[in-house]
């Protein structure tokens, strides 16, 4: 994994989503690794879109797990040879390369 692990909440007195750092990145006396910074969103939306922005960064390593573990069970089923499926099932490949940045991740 090469991102922040979830869950992440929203400061709203520094606009940051914030995460807990992994073990191997802790600092036995960084009283900060369960409030780390993922990413500020100052400047990068305003007014109305903020509340939507957020729960959608929020959700997105819940949103990636999620659909890992959906592709990895309907990868292996019969209906996966289904016209339909196989764009959705190709669809969700794309979205999981581009959350992860990586051509070989799904």
């Amino acid at each position: 994994m090469s991102h922040t692990p979830g869950p992440w909440w929203y400061d709203d007195k520094t606009s940051t989503i914030r995460g807990s750092l992994p073990a191997y990145w802790e600092d036995p006396d960084n009283k900060d690794a369960d409030n780390a910074p993922v990413f500020n969103l100052t400047g990068a939306c305003s007014g109305e879109d903020i509340p939507a922005n957020v729960r959608l960064a929020c959700a997105a390593p819940d949103l990636l797990e999620a659909l890992q573990g959906l592709l990895n069970v309907v990868q292996r089923t019969p209906a996966a040879q289904d016209g339909f499926n196989l764009i959705s099932i190709s669809r969700a490949r794309d979205a999981i390369r581009t959350a992860l940045g990586d051509d070989k991740a799904a």
